[in-house]
């Protein structure tokens, strides 16, 4: 019951990721892996070019994008992106056209003392939604969403809140998880 109801949540939603799911499926051997990651690399790398004006500088500085083509060999010199990184450049971090997509702010666990907030879509969603599947399903062989878990979680800010809300309390029902905070524990 608590399956279906929640599919058919997911796809009113649009957070749906049937698509994104048989996709991974699709992957047999290391070639068809290779071939993936290169494409959805390539896919992130030219869209972080044309939206993300903190890559664009990056990757105009390195010549990491000519004429529409990434030169992948480079990619070992992009800079990892720190949390001084990412505060420092919030803004320029922000894609032009995140708002033609559904998202949501989401933040560190401020565990180093402040937390950091970044912007997540359905499309990261959806790639975790059916990566996630994919894990457990195929390659644990177990059903996830009908499995009891206990969630650890740890971050300080929500020490103080008291409560998790209707709607986290409602995908841990669908999910049949217990979130329990550490820091009380």
């Amino acid at each position: 019951m608590k399956n279906g109801l929640r599919e058919i949540i997911l796809q009113i939603k649009g957070n749906d990721a049937k698509k994104e799911y048989q996709e991974i499926k699709c992957i047999y051997n290391i070639n068809d892996l290779l071939k993936f990651q290169q494409r959805y690399l390539e896919n992130l790398i030219l869209h972080s070019y044309k939206n993300v004006p903190y890559y664009q500088n990056i990757f105009d500085e390195m010549n990491l994008v000519n004429n529409e083509k990434v030169n992948l060999s480079r990619f070992h010199e992009i800079p990892i992106l720190t949390k001084d990184l990412l505060r420092k450049h919030q803004k320029e971090l922000i894609s032009k056209d995140y708002l033609k997509r559904k998202w949501v702010y989401n933040y560190s666990g401020g565990s180093t003392g402040e937390p950091t907030m970044f912007i997540q879509d359905n499309y990261y969603r959806k790639w975790y939604t059916a990566s996630n599947k994919y894990y457990f399903q195929d390659m644990l062989n177990i059903n996830e969403s009908n499995v009891k878990k206990i969630l650890l979680w740890g971050s300080p800010q929500d020490l103080f809140k008291g409560s998790i809300g209707f709607k986290n309390k409602m995908i841990n029902w669908f999910t049949n998880t217990l979130v329990l905070n550490s820091f009380k524990m």
